[in-house]
């Protein structure tokens, strides 16, 4: 189904045999590399918006959808779905791309995995962006808070053998198609195309409604993260303040993932997902990285 916000772009659809599961992926571009890890209920089409976006800016992206979702293999049993086997995909993808590291950005569940990756494997992430997930160690005091406490409810709801897949797959996802024209903050974000999309066959394949993931108990979301030291690590309060990260069973502190201090960011035109592309024949400056729609 043709999309406006993709129109006139290259994207290549591929698979990447990681071993243990397969992952189908997006990718488009040259440069250094960005890896886009979308959230629950999405797919890589999540990242429709930022794609165009980053690719002017001369990076190469890659957006696969995760492991349980939509093309990419589906492995039975709730043990499969584990974080560090998740953070493990994310870094043999990584290598399955010709790179030793990449810029990773991840959104709901999958900045989880991306904060993962990041403390598991810090030598494969080069900068991380993390979008509306704070930082593991702070993750409980924020879950707790009543207004969280309502809005995560449906995980519970999850945690029901089958029903949440029965429900979620009723009436052609009619839930799910419901929600997506009421809930998001900006009336109108999800176009009629796009909502087919997210209930079309491409991503009813497997994204919304596979059973393995639903069923996910919440204590094996973390796997060992638990290790991170908890009240120093960049958090959802302070994510400005500089602090170690403890790697997940580990007594050595990895360096800060969050921003740095006034006194140690970049200098000026350096981007924090690093230099896109080089220019060619002095026709322009180094690419910026733009800020990215939402």
């Amino acid at each position: 189904m043709a999309d406006e916000t993709l129109c006139g772009l290259e994207l290549t659809h591929r698979y990447a045999d990681l071993g243990d599961v397969r992952l189908h992926y997006v990718e488009a571009g040259e440069g250094p590399l960005v890896l886009l890890l979308h959230g629950f209920p999405q797919f890589w089409y999540e990242w429709r918006h930022q794609i165009p976006a980053l690719l002017e800016a001369g990076f190469r992206v890659v957006a696969p959808d995760m492991r349980g979702y939509n093309l990419s293999d589906k492995p039975p049993g709730v043990r499969a779905y584990r974080v560090e086997l998740l953070a493990r995909d994310v870094e043999r993808l990584i290598l399955a791309c010709g790179e030793r590291t990449a810029a990773v950005v991840g959104h709901d569940w999958g900045a989880i995995v991306a904060w993962i990756t990041a403390m598991r494997h810090p030598g494969r992430v080069g900068r991380l962006a993390i979008l509306n997930v704070p930082h593991p160690a702070r993750f409980p005091d924020v879950l707790l808070s009543p207004e969280q406490l309502l809005r995560s409810s449906y995980v519970l709801f999850f945690q029901i053998p089958q029903l949440p897949e029965e429900v979620i797959r009723a009436g052609d996802f009619a839930l799910l198609r419901s929600a997506l024209r009421r809930d998001p903050v900006r009336a109108g974000a999800f176009t009629a195309k796009d909502i087919e999309r997210y209930g079309g066959d491409e991503a009813a394949g497997g994204a919304h409604g596979d059973p393995q993931l639903l069923s996910r108990p919440p204590a094996d979301s973390w796997g060992d993260a638990g290790a991170a030291e908890k009240g120093r690590g960049p958090g959802a309060r302070d994510l400005g303040r500089e602090g170690p990260i403890l790697e997940p069973g580990a007594g050595r502190a990895a360096p800060p993932l969050g921003p740095e201090p006034p006194s140690r960011r970049a200098p000026a035109g350096r981007e924090p997902l690093g230099r896109g592309r080089p220019p060619t024949g002095g026709e322009r400056p180094p690419p910026r990285l733009p800020a990215l729609p939402v």
